[in-house]
């Protein structure tokens, strides 16, 4: 009995000892939990976007170009209004690993998700208590925003977790001086994830360099250096900028091309300013609304981390910045840079805008905290958040999904395989114009080699920002089959099938139907 006393009493002080350590893990672990469950079934299928990324990293991978043949480029032509890169050459280890597929297309930002609630801890640690940093890690790990960022492959989603990690990283030089060196480098990265950075970045260091300095008097060869590593890494994303905007053509450097894109640039036609009145209506609908109407975003209901953390984000942030140290000069120039988006880019969505988020969802953290002192009261609001969390989750999970499942072209992936099949390598396969873009998930599931693309590849328009591909091989894109005609393999949808089978029902061999997809063979 003496002895199972003793062991109890050692077991109980381990677990007091250990208890920041444990519920980081728990907290971890369930963020991991709420970002792999159906992870390659849901999102359903491939976005456009995720297709795209997906074959220029396998391209990138086998051939060392992407699909429009720039050799290790810095910034993706992609649809010719550019797609970032470094998400691509992030996704390479994965992609040699286990091929091409869903699983390595979402890996990354699934890796850099988790990654960031972790981060999130030891950031808010730096300036506040642990329970503190254990709560805002937890609102991270459950904000229904942040689990739908890391679930699917938009490589913009990329930029929030990069930001984080070196916003921490700098922030925490002050502790050690080569994490300024390494915030540095990070930072200078992160102009490799999305357009908005190249304001976010530049504006977050001009405003955050000049304090650290003055309050920390960090020594002077370290801000030298890490200038210099912050140059010398931005340098190409630099080029790449300024041969798009002066016509110098593609620009080769340390193996790397900072390529002329081949359509008008996206973020040039998204950064053509707005007004007072839309920027503040867009500011209402992001950050109050928290609705963009894109279930990839965002869920009806929920918000970007529950309508109930609203308040507490408002007075939390009030909090942080009374404070006037590092932190809240950090946390302060991160949320204005992210503000001033919607003051230069007058389409705006959830992820074009996803660097607002995280500092918002802190500052409910530290407001939560700060209102609710008392461990029991921290407790229950713990367990108001996990509640909400649970029936989102569950919404997701079935009402969400069966959404998404229903639309036109999730099952794309497989009516190309089937095709392949009927076509037997001969064949013209043509596709219907009931779906988007159709060409880039024919690479994606083909693999179609780089050079018969380019070889055999014709686009409507070069000038477009969102080039459309009519033909490569024996493809054929946006089709009515309705007036075609011609012998070969045609995939449209169930609805058009009917139509399709009263006018050539003489010449069908076969239709293999695939859910809301038709695969029809016609001689």
């Amino acid at each position: 009995m003496e002895k199972v006393l003793r062991a109890h009493s050692r077991i109980k002080s381990f677990a007091v000892q250990n208890k920041t350590a444990l519920l980081f893990w728990l907290i971890l672990l369930a963020a991991v939990l709420a970002r792999v469950i159906y992870f390659t079934k849901l999102p359903p299928a491939l976005n456009n976007d995720e297709a795209a990324i997906g074959y220029d990293t396998w391209s990138l991978l086998k051939y060392g170009v992407d699909r429009n043949g720039t050799h290790l480029p810095v910034h993706l032509i992609s649809w010719g209004s550019g797609q970032n890169a470094i998400y691509a050459y992030l996704s390479m280890p994965f992609v040699a690993l286990f091929g091409l597929n869903i699983f390595t297309v979402r890996i990354v930002n699934l890796i850099f998700g988790t990654l960031s609630v972790a981060v999130t801890y030891f950031f808010v640690k730096n300036f506040y208590s642990v329970r503190t940093a254990l709560f805002t890690m937890g609102l991270v790990a459950v904000s229904p925003w942040h689990i739908l960022l890391s679930r699917w492959g938009l490589e913009s989603n990329l930029f929030p977790s990069l930001f984080l990690i070196g916003v921490w990283l700098f922030t925490s030089g002050i502790r050690k001086d080569w994490m300024y060196i390494a915030g540095a480098a990070v930072l200078a990265l992160s102009l490799y994830a999305y357009g908005t950075a190249y304001l976010v970045v530049p504006l977050f260091l001009l405003a955050a360099v000049p304090y650290m300095i003055y309050k920390y008097r960090p020594k002077t060869k370290i801000i030298a250096f890490s200038a210099l590593v912050f140059a010398a890494v931005a340098l190409p994303i630099a080029l790449f900028v300024l041969t798009n905007k002066f016509g110098w053509g593609d620009i080769k450097i340390l193996g790397f091309t900072a390529p002329s894109l081949t359509g008008t640039s996206r973020m040039s036609t998204a950064a053509g300013g707005t007004g007072l009145k839309n920027a503040l209506s867009n500011l209402y609908r992001m950050l109050i609304v928290q609705d963009d109407g894109l279930l990839y975003n965002c869920v009806p209901g929920f918000g970007i981390c529950y309508y109930i953390s609203i308040p507490f984000a408002l007075y939390g942030g009030y909090r942080v910045m009374a404070r006037k140290d590092l932190f809240s000069v950090a946390t302060g120039i991160w949320l204005a840079a992210g503000i001033a988006l919607f003051f230069v880019y007058s389409d705006v969505n959830i992820n074009r805008v996803n660097i607002v988020f995280l500092p918002l969802i802190i500052f409910a953290g530290i407001g939560v905290c700060d209102v609710f002192k008392n461990k029991k009261q921290l407790i229950a609001a713990a367990l108001v958040y996990c509640i909400m969390f649970t029936g989102f989750f569950a919404f997701y999970c079935t009402d969400v999904k069966r959404s998404l499942e229903s639309r036109t072209g999730v099952h794309l992936g497989e009516a190309v395989a089937a095709s392949q099949r009927m076509a037997d390598g001969e064949k013209t396969i043509y596709y219907s114009d009931a779906f988007w873009v159709p060409y880039i998930y024919t690479l994606f599931y083909e693999k179609t080699p780089v050079k018969d693309y380019i070889d055999t590849v014709k686009i409507e328009d070069m000038t477009n920002e969102m080039q459309i591909v009519l033909s490569y091989t024996n493809h054929r894109f946006y089709i009515d089959e309705l007036e075609c005609g011609e012998a070969g393999v045609y995939i449209m949808t169930t609805e058009e099938l009917t139509g399709f089978k009263e006018k050539y029902s003489e010449r069908i061999t076969e239709i293999q139907i695939i859910n809301n997809l038709a695969v029809a063979q016609m001689n």
